[in-house]
């Protein structure tokens, strides 16, 4: 990766209440993944978190992000420092 596209990413945290399997954990991965702005998704189920890389630049809103998780049955909270 160049240094100008990382200059560009944030990482994003997100703490998933419910998530409890590793097949929840890949359609939460998809789900995330789909959303625009959103560049990359690591999922930690047994933990309940998610990290995801977003553009710095034009990032998707938290709503976006929690509505998601929502949709899916889950409760999510992202980290008051992003």
């Amino acid at each position: 990766m160049r240094a100008e596209d990382a200059a560009r990413l944030k990482r994003v945290p997100i703490t998933i209440e419910g998530m409890t399997c590793a097949a929840c954990a890949v359609q939460v991965q998809q789900a995330l993944a789909a959303v625009p702005g959103v560049k990359g998704v690591s999922i930690r189920y047994p933990q309940g978190q998610a990290v995801l890389t977003v553009d710095a630049i034009s990032p998707p809103s938290d709503e976006r992000l929690l509505k998601v998780l929502e949709r899916m049955g889950y409760r999510g909270t992202i980290a008051a420092n992003n």
